[in-house]
């Protein structure tokens, strides 16, 4: 999570709104989302 700490949003409800979403979704590979992604 730190990692998203460093990173600076436009908006601080969005980290936290991303990290509620991820919680609900089962564990996925994090790596695999940028590499989907063009």
């Amino acid at each position: 999570m730190s990692s998203l700490s460093h990173k600076p949003t436009p908006q601080p409800g969005f980290c936290f709104a991303a990290a509620l979403d991820r919680d609900k979704r089962p564990p996925q590979p994090v790596a695999a989302q940028p590499k989907k992604a063009p």
